[in-house]
């Protein structure tokens, strides 16, 4: 089954399933999620995306409650198909929410369900650093920062790294000590 992406002629390719798809796929809906405004309009979409990553960490008991939650969320989300435009080459379909109409969060919440689909829900993550909190679209599992600065700057900052780095240098600094030693040992003899 193709997603409404791949149907729409963009970049996806469902067999290497690239983080590079998710971009493709999901960046309207992150500029969406990262411009300002109502926190309660958005309020479904988050919830769908805190639901996508407690369910991967779930415990077999939970995710049936999980997707019950998610469910829940949608059903008040009824789309129809309507018919924008037709020609000889085919017809444009436009979805509608019985609740939000067009555009906005019914955009966001099947471009949510479309990464879902694809299997790249994922990499749509929150930047840690603390100061901001963008939504962006992870290249790699690990990725947790949505720029270089900001996990330099966490890094830099975290007092856990600090320590865990006064530790290495110490020990660096002390093997170096210890070598010098010996080779003036050395030298003696």
């Amino acid at each position: 089954m193709k997603t409404r992406a791949a149907k729409q002629g963009k970049a996806v390719s469902r067999n290497t399933n690239y983080v590079y798809d998710a971009e493709s796929i999901g960046g309207s809906l992150v500029r969406w999620l990262n411009a300002g405004g109502d926190r309660l309009r958005r309020r479904d979409v988050v919830d769908l995306i805190d639901i996508a990553r407690k369910y991967s960490n779930a415990k077999p008991a939970v995710k049936p409650l999980l997707q019950a939650k998610a469910n829940a969320i949608l059903l008040a989300w009824a789309f129809s198909p309507i018919i924008d435009d037709m020609d000889d080459r085919g017809w444009k379909i436009e979805w509608i929410a019985k609740r939000g109409g067009v555009g906005g969060q019914a955009n966001a919440i099947l471009t949510l369900l479309d990464l879902a689909e694809a299997g790249l829900i994922d990499s749509l993550r929150r930047c840690e650093w603390k100061e901001c909190g963008k939504w962006f679209i992870a290249r790699f599992k690990h990725q947790r920062f949505d720029v270089a600065e900001h996990r330099i700057l966490a890094l830099q900052t975290d007092p856990a790294r600090k320590e865990q780095r006064a530790r290495k240098m110490r020990q660096l600094r002390r093997t170096k000590k210890e070598m010098l030693n010996k080779r003036k040992r050395k030298r003696r003899k």
